[in-house]
C-alpha cells in the first residue's frame, strides 16, 4: 500500500514518469518495509545482524525491484494494464517471492546454539527435545 501511496503522489502530484516512479516508489518503500519486517513481522531481536540482514534484505529487494518494474513496464508500455493496477500485479508477484526470503533473513537463532558438536543441556535449560543438535 505505501509502495501505490508514493507511486500516485510521484506520478500524479510531481509528475515524474511513470516507469521511474515506479522504481523510486520501490525503493522509498523498502526503507519502509526493512523497519517494519525487522520490528514488528518477524520481531528480530539481533541487534547485531542488522547489517548483515540489511544486506541480504536489500539483495533480495533488488531482484524484486527487477521483476517488479520489468512487469509493470510490460503492463504500462504495452498499454495491458493501467498503472496502478500494473503496480498491483507487479507488487503482488514479488510479494510472495518476499515472503519465503524474509522468514530465512529474519529467522530467529536454533533455541540452543551448539558450541561443540553437540549441545550439552544444562540444568536451567529447556528440556532436551527443543535444544538444538546439529
Amino acid at each position: 500500500m505505501f509502495n501505490l501511496l508514493l507511486l500516485w503522489l510521484l506520478t500524479e502530484k510531481i509528475g515524474i514518469w511513470r516507469v521511474p516512479a515506479s522504481a523510486l516508489s520501490f525503493a522509498l518503500a523498502l526503507v519502509f518495509n526493512f523497519a517494519l519486517q525487522k520490528g514488528w513481522a518477524f520481531a528480530s531481536p539481533l541487534i547485531k545482524d542488522a547489517q548483515t540482514q540489511l544486506l541480504q534484505f536489500v539483495a533480495v529487494n533488488f531482484v524484486n525491484l527487477t521483476l517488479n518494474t520489468a512487469i509493470y513496464a510490460v503492463l504500462v508500455e504495452n498499454d495491458l494494464a493501467p498503472s496502478m493496477v500494473a503496480q498491483l500485479i507487479g507488487s503482488a508477484m514479488t510479494a510472495v517471492n518476499s515472503f519465503f526470503w524474509y522468514r530465512w533473513i529474519f529467522a530467529r537463532p536454533p533455541l540452543a546454539q551448539a558450541t561443540s558438536k553437540r549441545a550439552r543441556p544444562s540444568l536451567n535449560s529447556e528440556p532436551v527435545s527443543r535444544i538444538y543438535m546439529p
